[in-house]
């Protein structure tokens, strides 16, 4: 137990959290103040911006689901808005000579948006995807390599090759 004594001993040696009692050789350490706050956390937007839906499936490396996963992440990306990074429809803002701060802020959103897009791409690939796709600058050049690779070996191709086979038709009078 703290005395008086050692009150007036702990003004030296202020802290909210612990207490110094003497014992007639010095000051000692003896007693432990827990102080808890409980302060209410908010979640912010960004890193909302920063996460896809369930609905959205990683991408599997045989691309399986290649099919359903373009059309899922498109929607999202889209409506998240950054989809303009992955077609090239935003491109970079320039700067002028000297550059004004509005030019300035609109580069610095957009390499935001840019760092964004990326994340939102990478939780989607294979590892063995990524690493062929990181050393590209740009998510517009990442998606392209993706949808080229994909396209090639998925079944996307066989699906389309069988629809257009199937929606062909000899021509009226034509000779087989």
């Amino acid at each position: 137990m703290c005395s008086t004594k050692s009150m007036a001993l702990s003004s030296r040696f202020a802290s909210p959290f612990v207490s110094v009692c003497s014992t007639g050789y010095g000051p000692r350490f003896c007693c432990l103040r827990l102080k808890i706050v409980y302060t209410m956390t908010t979640v912010t937007t960004a890193s909302l911006s920063d996460a896809l839906p369930t609905s959205v499936p990683k991408l599997e490396a045989t691309g399986l689901n290649w099919a359903i996963l373009l059309v899922r992440f498109r929607d999202a990306v889209d409506a998240k808005g950054f989809w303009g990074h992955f077609d090239g429809t935003t491109p970079v803002p320039s700067l002028s000579n000297p550059a004004t701060s509005k030019e300035t802020a609109a580069k610095s959103q957009w390499e935001k948006d840019e760092r964004s897009a990326k994340s939102l791409l990478t939780q989607k690939l294979p590892d063995s995807t990524l690493m062929k796709v990181h050393t590209k600058p740009t998510v517009q050049e990442r998606w392209e390599a993706v949808v080229k690779e994909y396209t090639e070996k998925g079944t996307y191709v066989q699906t389309d090759m069988r629809a257009k086979f199937l929606a062909s038709r000899c021509p009226e009078k034509g000779n087989v």
